[in-house]
């Protein structure tokens, strides 16, 4: 199991931060996702990169569905 991180160093721009985020998780897709059965980019393809919020939601439900996958 490994754990990947995509930070955008400038914390000066607070949560709005993530959406410079988005073409780093999109140029990994295929990393992440090669099956594309991922709920979290089904998530991102229903729902797009509304908010913050939205960010939230996403990277829990990868999260959780990682730790279902090690169960």
């Amino acid at each position: 199991n490994k754990f990947f991180s995509i930070v955008n160093p400038d914390t000066s721009l607070g949560m709005s931060g993530f959406e410079f985020l988005r073409e780093d998780i999109e140029r990994a897709r295929l990393r992440f996702d090669p099956n594309d059965e991922c709920p979290a980019f089904k998530v991102i393809n229903k729902m797009g990169w509304r908010s913050f919020g939205n960010w939230i939601l996403v990277t829990l439900v990868r999260y959780l569905d990682q730790i279902k996958k090690a169960i």
